[in-house]
């Protein structure tokens, strides 16, 4: 547009005039900001690398919304995976994602969870000292520090494996003011039965909330899958094929910072 989208034509050529004025003056009353990128931390299902043959039957996640104090809302992330497996004994490395939404300066997270197989407890390690960082489509930076572990599996067993942490919830849209969270989902065995459920009150989430995958904001074929009821909302699916990215919860609070 060049010049022309800076002057704003005001008169009429019968009267011997032209008057120009810059159109800024006419936008000081509505400054354009731009949204912000998501910044947030999150975990994901355990995967199983290194596997023999196995199943996994059920794959449950909860998120239960709460707060740390007046304006800190937190969420606690449970995830229970049961894996049924086949004819011989493996050992499989067993990854959780340990992931961090952010710019340029968030840097890698550190935080720890708790992680139990058939109700024992396990001890997590790093899997790289320095862990990676990515930039991924919409420009925000994903930061990788994933942990991880060793473990026997005998044939023809089915394993519980069980996963809590609890993060502070993030911030993304125009001036932050939209809040999100979510959960890596990955993997190269089908879900036979997967579901995500998001507890929470009037008080935590205000209107209807969306899900996405990955860098999208809302749809992608999973918001017509959320079910919304008055302390929550769901999705359930069958025989669902991991997509390898981040699924997003997003929401707005009550009261707007």
């Amino acid at each position: 547009m060049g010049l022309r989208t800076l002057l704003y034509y005001v008169g009429s050529s019968r009267y011997g005039y032209s008057l120009y004025m810059p159109l800024a003056a006419l936008l000081m009353t509505s400054v354009v900001v731009a949204p912000q990128l998501p910044s947030f931390d999150f975990t994901g299902l355990p995967q199983i690398l290194w596997s023999g043959k196995y199943a996994i039957e059920t794959a449950n996640v909860r998120f239960t919304f709460g707060q740390e104090a007046p304006g800190r809302p937190t969420v606690r992330v449970d995830t229970v995976m049961t894996v049924k497996t086949q004819d011989k004994p493996f050992t499989g490395r067993i990854l959780v994602p340990r992931r961090r939404w952010g710019d340029s300066q968030s840097g890698n997270p550190g935080w720890n969870l708790a992680l139990t197989v058939d109700k024992a407890s396990v001890a997590l390690r790093p899997i790289s000292e320095r862990g990676t960082m990515n930039v991924r489509p919409s420009g925000v930076a994903e930061y990788s520090s994933d942990l991880a572990f060793d473990q026997q599996f005998q044939p023809r067993r089915t394993y519980v494996i069980r996963t809590q942490v609890t993060l502070p919830v993030g911030k993304t849209g125009y001036e932050g003011k939209e809040r999100i969270t979510g959960m890596w989902v990955g993997g190269e065995v089908p879900l036979d039965q997967f579901q995500m459920s998001f507890a929470y009150t009037q008080n935590d989430v205000f209107g209807l909330p969306t899900v996405a995958m990955g860098d999208a904001t809302s749809g992608t074929g999973l918001s017509g899958s959320l079910q919304i009821g008055n302390s929550g909302s769901f999705v359930r699916l069958a025989n669902f094929t991991p997509p390898g990215d981040v699924i997003t919860f997003r929401y707005f609070p009550p009261a707007l910072d």
